[in-house]
């Protein structure tokens, strides 16, 4: 049985085409726009579906994204992470583990090769993560746009979308980078930075049993123009680099121990004059989970759902980007809202000094 509401469709269309019959054949006259007039019966009656119409692949604009994420920050991709395919909520708390030293010790004629032991459960940290940050990078595709065979994004657009994810959690970040979380401090004037000083910091570092491997520092931009102004820095007898290489940001690689110093311009005010911080990856734990959308109206049994989720996990680094998409009804315009839900743990956590992870992270103040 055909239901009413189509029932009725079709008995106006069949008006309609009827008074379109009779104006053609009694006065031709008026053709025109009784054809304009057809068409947008057609139109009004014509079912409508709020499907998003475009043939832009979403997952392919998450991989985009995530690769500029990625590049934009390489050092983010480096930190612990606890990231997990399990879905969650905003305000979730978790408990991530990350690794700490065994001690060293004697060989001992009574006890043996035990002498000493360490309970390999004492060799993990437990460290509570709340997850209280939920972040969109929002795309439109005006309806206009769609018009084309194939609607691509300008990379400029991507790369920013990635970039504005990334400076968020830099920012972030950046702002746990406090004597509450990280104990260990160096008073460096900005202006007097050169690579002896770098190398004074490696130092330091080793003292705190950061990893030898990797090691990085975001330092302020006074900071990075005192280390460009080194001419061992570009000398070839020393470390051959051109500061930035291809980016306005002055970036270097492989310096005084440091797998990676870039230049972070927005350095923020934390009170302490913080104008550069060196860490390993255990100084940060930066815990994330894939958004868990609950779907009222599926649950409900309202059909259309009028939007859409994807996922994207990159298989290198375990990060993961969401989406949700929906095209406007009434315009046809449609939107992608790229999502982050992650949260983050520094250092001591506000905890007693050495503790935790606190010497993983030094403090330049200056």
């Amino acid at each position: 049985m055909i239901p009413e509401e189509t029932a009725m469709k079709n008995r106006i269309f069949i008006s309609a085409l009827l008074a379109f019959a009779a104006v053609a054949l009694f006065n031709p006259a008026f053709l025109v726009p009784a054809a304009c007039m057809l068409c947008a019966v057609s139109v009004v009656l014509a079912n409508q579906t709020p499907e998003l119409r475009v043939t832009l692949s979403v997952n392919e604009l998450l991989n985009q994204v995530m690769d500029a994420f990625k590049t934009e920050f390489p050092a983010l991709t480096s930190m612990a992470k606890d990231v997990s395919t399990e879905t969650a909520v905003k305000g979730t708390t978790i408990t991530a583990h990350v690794s700490t030293l065994p001690g060293i010790n004697d060989y001992d004629d009574s006890t043996g090769w035990n002498n000493g032991a360490a309970n390999a459960s004492d060799l993990i940290a437990d460290l509570p993560v709340t997850l209280d940050n939920f972040k969109i990078v929002n795309v439109k595709v005006p309806f206009i746009t769609q018009l084309g065979s194939k609607v691509s994004l300008a990379p400029e657009a991507i790369r920013n979308s990635g970039y504005a994810l990334a400076k968020f959690v830099v920012d972030s970040m950046l702002g746990l980078a406090t004597s509450a979380n990280f104990s260990r401090s160096v008073d460096v004037a900005p202006g007097n930075v050169d690579l002896g000083k770098l190398e004074t910091l490696r130092g330091v570092c080793n003292g705190q049993k950061m990893s030898s491997k990797e090691r990085y520092g975001i330092v302020s931009t006074p900071f990075a123009e005192s280390i460009a102004a080194d001419p061992k820095t570009g000398s070839s007898l020393f470390y051959d680099q051109v500061e930035g290489g291809d980016s306005s940001i002055r970036r270097w690689k492989d310096l005084c121990g440091f797998k990676e110093v870039i230049e972070y311009p927005e350095m923020p005010d934390n009170g302490e004059n913080l104008n550069a911080f060196f860490f390993d990856p255990r100084a940060f734990l930066f815990a994330q989970r894939s958004i868990r959308f609950n779907n009222a109206a599926k649950e409900l049994g309202i059909d259309p759902e009028i939007m859409k989720t994807w996922s994207v996990k990159d298989a290198t680094t375990g990060l993961i980007l969401d989406a949700v998409g929906w095209q406007q009804p009434g315009t046809g315009d449609v939107y992608v809202a790229i999502c982050l839900l992650f949260g983050l743990a520094a250092g001591c956590q506000g905890g007693s000094p050495g503790t935790l992870t606190d010497l993983a992270g030094l403090r330049s103040n200056g």
